[in-house]
């Protein structure tokens, strides 16, 4: 009939593996002390700032599309504007607002070495954009600010966004 030896090596297998994962559950914290794994928690850092957690999925698509019609508002709508991709780059967000690197399709721009200090922090380019020399950017709210700009309205943290720009720049 029924073979217990065979089955009884299975059911105390079983019985080992429960209690190793029960023990695993009730100690998780203190045997895993390095993991901070609680998901309804943003952050143990009392100085997190909310504003870094952007609230449209799409934001860059979007902020695309404000920087393009900046530059309309600039150039004007005869040329078929569109983000240069090869000089495209996204640093990340202060503020509520994001940082880019951004220079439209069809507008020429020069291969001569650009600084701009803004706030006591150098930012430089390799090329000479258009319509903002460096080509550094800040969107948010569907406007879209010069770096000088946002930093003279006090819109941005000129020292977080000069970290990003470091972090980003050095990679």
């Amino acid at each position: 009939m029924i073979n217990m030896p065979r089955y009884g090596a299975k059911i105390i297998s079983i019985a080992a593996v429960i209690v190793v994962m029960s023990v695993l559950m009730v100690n998780f914290n203190s045997i895993f002390t390095d993991l901070n794994c609680n998901a309804l928690e943003i952050s143990d850092n009392t100085n997190a700032d909310l504003t870094h957690i952007p609230s449209k999925i799409n934001f860059l698509d979007d902020d695309k599309k404000s920087f393009i019609e900046y530059c309309k508002n600039i150039y004007g709508s005869d040329l078929p504007l569109k983000i240069d991709d090869s000089v495209y780059m996204y640093f990340g967000t202060v503020n509520g607002y994001r940082f880019y690197r951004l220079q439209p399709s069809y507008i020429t721009y020069d291969n001569i070495n650009q600084q701009e200090v803004i706030g006591g922090y150098t930012f430089e380019s390799s090329s000479r954009y258009r319509p903002e020399r460096t080509g550094l950017y800040i969107i948010g709210d569907s406007n879209v600010y010069t770096l000088s700009d946002a930093y003279e309205k006090g819109l941005v943290d000129i020292s977080k966004v000069y970290a990003l720009y470091i972090a980003k720049i050095d990679q």
